[in-house]
């Protein structure tokens, strides 16, 4: 798999495409928790592009720092800002490509 292929069915628990990790009695979680932050290709295209583009007059401060992530459902964090202050729409769910 050529790098930067950001393939959903490639992510484990070692953070690396195609390194095996040791089964362990948390693996399943593990699994879960890095599927669950996945961030697509597209979606990170985005969301930068939505941060460089950003209209900074409805922001709290001079800078801010939001969150990234594609639309994994079942996630269990927040995005609703990054939404609001810079206009990210994320289109993409890992849970649409792996079981």
């Amino acid at each position: 798999m050529p790098a930067g292929e950001n393939r959903p069915e490639t992510i484990n628990t070692s953070g690396l495409p195609g390194e095996e990790t040791n089964a362990g009695p948390d693996t399943e979680r593990d699994l879960r928790w890095f599927r669950n932050m996945w961030l697509s290709n597209r979606d990170f295209a985005a969301v930068m592009e939505r941060a460089l583009l950003a209209d900074a007059e409805a922001w709290p401060q001079p800078g801010i720092v939001v969150n990234g992530m594609s639309a994994n459902r079942g996630m269990p964090w927040d995005i609703e800002t990054t939404c609001r202050l810079i206009g990210y729409e994320p289109q993409d769910d890992i849970w649409d490509h792996v079981v």
